[in-house]
């Protein structure tokens, strides 16, 4: 088990070190790089997908959001062996991805029951969570990771998101995009 003393380690400005040189915004996500950095000692794999907007006439990927696309970054400064992020590892896991994700999708369909049927598909053993980041019902007078969010975006500025992508994923989208930066 590995402990963290969030109070401490956001109050006394630890988190700063590991959002500032990759623009991240997102405060808590410090706290999964500072994970990263205890667990480096056997390979690490985590991350998301390309995620399908399959709800508009032309299907696009929704740009990844740099937050959660740095992973794989941070990951490599370090000499952390493992894959940061599923969207960057390689176009073979892309596709597979984005091809379960069209498989699954029933349009009008509330999106947790879309996500856990295509987990399923992944992971047949894989038991259901509630949807979270950890972080939402953590805040005391003295912890609101919301302020944090605030002082970052005045330190880094908001960045924009931009996603571009081959003729295999254009084909297997069957559309015409090729780019996208909306998160729609």
């Amino acid at each position: 088990m590995i402990e963290l003393d969030a109070d401490k380690f956001f109050q006394n400005g630890e988190h700063i070190s590991y959002l500032t040189p990759y623009y991240i915004i997102e405060p808590h996500v410090a706290t999964h790089l500072w994970l990263i950095e205890q667990c480096s000692y056997f390979p690490i794999i985590g991350g998301d997908w390309p995620w399908v907007h399959t709800h508009v006439p032309e299907k696009v990927l929704s740009p990844f959001r740099l937050e959660y696309a740095s992973y794989e970054r941070y990951m490599q400064d370090r000499g952390i062996t493992g894959i940061g992020n599923m969207i960057s590892y390689s176009l073979d896991s892309s596709v597979k991805l984005i091809d379960i994700h069209l498989n699954n999708h029933i349009p009008g369909e509330n999106i947790s029951n879309f996500k856990s049927r295509m987990y399923q598909t992944m992971y047949p053993v894989l038991e259901p969570r509630i949807k979270n980041h950890g972080w939402e019902h953590h805040k005391t007078k003295s912890f609101n990771l919301l302020n944090y969010k605030i002082e970052l975006i005045k330190q880094l500025k908001l960045t924009n998101s931009h996603i571009k992508w081959n003729n295999t994923i254009k084909t297997l989208l069957n559309t015409q995009c090729n780019e996208n930066d909306k998160f729609r």
